[in-house]
């Protein structure tokens, strides 16, 4: 959020949408995620949570296995050496499409998003631990905010 209470630079937020790259690109990603949290909407009311999770999983690889056969010479030997470590991550990736499109099915798209972003906060807290990022203040309290947000507007609706 470029949040700086100190500097009084209170639209430093949004003038990093103007000015930085990576700020609207992650404009585009979140208009792109509506759009498909709709369509996983449609998708979940018209079939099933779990039929509908598994054929986009199923048509993704479909189309994804001739650029990995094109572009990755050795892609069959690194499936074979990664292979459960692959089944461990599709399994767990598998879940959480299932529960995403469980939970856009069974209340508004919206919401849904929403609660589920509030992993920015372990995003925040792992970039500490892990890559020892620096300002965590300051990146907890920008998260605080948007979780404050969404917190908002899950309520409002209620």
């Amino acid at each position: 959020m470029n949040l700086k209470p100190k500097e009084n630079n209170y639209f430093a937020p949004l003038l990093s949408i103007i000015n930085t790259q990576s700020s609207r690109l992650m404009i585009i990603v979140a208009a792109l995620w509506a759009l498909t949290t709709s369509l996983d909407k449609i998708g979940a009311k018209n079939s099933s949570p779990l039929v509908f999770s598994a054929a986009l999983y199923f048509c993704t690889a479909l189309m994804m296995l001739p650029i990995v056969v094109v572009f990755s010479p050795n892609w069959f030997f690194q499936l074979r050496t990664n292979f459960s470590k692959l089944v461990l991550l599709g399994s767990l990736k598998a879940v959480d499409m299932w529960c995403h499109v469980t939970a856009v099915g069974l209340t508004v798209a919206a919401n849904s998003v929403a609660v589920r972003q509030t992993s920015l906060l372990m995003g925040v807290g792992f970039g500490y631990l892990i890559f020892k990022e620096k300002n965590i203040k300051t990146r907890l309290f920008g998260s605080a905010i948007m979780v404050l947000g969404i917190c908002l507007l899950t309520f409002a609706h209620y």
